[in-house]
Order: C-alpha cells, then structure tokens, then sequence
C-alpha cells in the first residue's frame, strides 16, 4: 500500500495538485500497518491523521473504530496511546466519531481530552440529547455543554485582522459554468484538484493565460508590506514550497504559519528574523520562538530618519547593520 501511495503522490506532485484522500481499503491496510512496528510510522500516522475525509465517509468510519477501539483498549498501536486516540478523534468534524467521544467521557482518564474535543466539535445532531442527559451526572459532559453555551468553539478562534487586502480580478463580460469547469473535463469534477487545473483553460476575449496572471498578482502578496524573510534549510522545492503556500487556508493565521514552516523548513538553520517596526515581538515569537532565532528589526522606509539629502544614503547604512547584525548575533 505505502510504495503504491508513493507513486501516486510522486504523480500527483507533478501535475501541482495534491494526492487524493485514501480509500476504504487503503485505510483498512493502514490501520493493519500502524498496529505494528513500522520503519516508516512517522508517515502512517500522517497518513491516518491528515489523509482520510472527514464525516460520514466509508475510510473515515474504519479509523473511528480502529481509534475507538484504542480507548478501550481491545486494540492497540505501539504509536498512538489512548489519550492520542482521543485527539486525533476530535479532529474527524463529526459523524463516526461522536459516540465514541462520548463513550471517552465516561472513562476518567480521558474524559478531559474527550469534553475538549466534543467543545470544539458542531455537527452533532441527535447525540446532543445524548451529551445533555449525561451532563446532568457527568462533570465532562457537563463541560462540553457549557463550552458550546459559551460558544468558544468560536471565541477561541484566532482573531480576523483590522484589514485584509483583496486583489479583484476583473475580466471583460461576464465569468459563466464553462470558465470554471469547462465541459469537456467534467469527468475530472469528483477529483477537485485535478479538475482546478481545468479552471480558465478555455481561452475568450479578456482571458487569455488567466491562470498566470493570477499566479502573477498572488506571487505580489506574498510578503505584503512585510519583509520577513526565513532563512533556513528547505525540505523541498522553492517552486513547491510557492504552491504549498498558495493553497493556505488562512495565511495571516498565526498557527496556519508556523505549522506551514515546520512542514516545509528543516527545524535547524534559522538563525535570524528581521521584522519592521510596526510588528510586535509576541507576533514573532508566536511564528518563529519554536526555532529559537536572534530577532532583528529593520525599517525599510527610514521612518525616525531626517529628511535630506543624506536620507537615501543613511537608510541603506542602517539597513545594512541590522542585517549584519541580525546575520552575525
């Protein structure tokens, strides 16, 4: 199963998009593998943790039981123990893994993970009345009911920033079914990504190489009006790591970016952090304080500096210190 996933990854990497989700059977074989020492456990857990739906799916309900069984302990893995079971339950959304999290309640040493995970958790349906009853004589079941009262599931949200800066794309007349998902590639619409790839492909008035010029206005916010530059050992390609990072779902979250650096930087060679200004330090340390690097401060614009005719000149001069000193710390 691993060496055909290979494959298919290695594929699909080509083609930019990302590999599909596993199957049932796929999953089921995963679940064999992760029962057992394995030299490439790292990845199985990868796999059962980010590469199978959500909700209702038929591979989804083959890992709920395969963790649910863990809390009870009628099956084992040496990699996941059953407080990591709990967890890795609370992130499925909801469908197969509601009851089990709630049977987790009722059992002392997980019933903190289990009324954390169930707090964060909305697609509950009928189980509420489930959840509710046994708040009445439950201490956990009691907490999640209060967490979803005081809707935290929300207010422990990272908060939206004071502004977002949008690009418009506006092209002449008007964007229509055939733009998006050109006809003659619905074959490929179950498979989203690979079908993104149809997007614009049909050339008219107003739209020709549409794809590149977006890529062209995204490569522009990037960095937006920050100069934050990471300074460190890449995993894998810079034309990769661009994509990877194009497809972010929140690229201002703070947790977004740093689980974003992890993934795609080795964890040494990060030696400095050259922020502006007008960045707090909390912000800094919250992406970048894992690393450990010497934190710098640069103003690109010589905000503290006297107008003249030596301006130009003495920014360039501070500009180079505080790299140099960054570099050099």
């Amino acid at each position: 199963m691993l060496k055909n996933y290979k494959k298919h990854v290695e594929e699909r990497e080509k083609l930019g998009i990302p590999p599909l989700p596993l199957d049932v059977d796929q999953t089921t074989e995963l679940v064999e593998l992760l029962k057992e020492k394995n030299d490439e456990s790292e990845l199985l857990l990868f796999l059962l943790k980010e590469r199978i739906p959500a909700g209702v799916d038929q591979s989804a309900y083959v890992k709920a039981a395969f963790l649910s069984d863990i809390t009870k302990g009628s099956s084992s893995s040496p990699y996941i123990s059953k407080s990591e079971a709990v967890e890795i339950l609370g992130t499925m959304l909801g469908g197969y893994n509601i009851q089990p999290l709630i049977e987790c309640l009722k059992i002392e040493e997980l019933g903190e993970v289990a009324a954390k995970s169930l707090s964060n958790t909305l697609l509950i349906f009928d189980a509420f009345n489930e959840i509710f009853e046994l708040s009445k004589e439950n201490k956990y079941a009691e907490q999640v009911i209060n967490a979803w009262a005081d809707g935290t599931w929300f207010t422990d949200k990272t908060p939206l920033p004071e502004q977002i800066k949008l690009t418009v794309f506006k092209v002449t007349g008007e964007i229509n079914t055939d733009d998006l998902s050109p006809a003659p590639d619905a074959w490929s619409r179950p498979d989203i990504p690979l079908h993104a790839l149809a997007m614009f492909k049909m050339p008219r008035t107003g739209l020709q190489e549409p794809l590149k010029e977006i890529d062209k206005q995204r490569a522009k916010g990037i960095y937006n009006d920050s100069k934050v530059f990471v300074d460190k050992p890449m995993k894998m390609s810079p034309e990769k790591i661009l994509h990877d990072f194009h497809l972010l779902t929140d690229p201002s979250s703070i947790p977004v970016l740093t689980t974003f650096l992890q993934d795609h930087f080795e964890e040494e060679g990060i030696h400095c952090v050259l922020s502006e200004p007008q960045y707090s330090s909390k912000l800094i340390d919250s992406v970048f304080g894992g690393f450990k690097p010497h934190i710098g401060v640069a103003d690109p614009i010589g905000v503290d500096l006297e107008l003249g005719s030596g301006l130009y000149l003495e920014l360039l001069e501070n500009l180079a210190s505080r790299i140099a000193e960054c570099v050099n710390h």
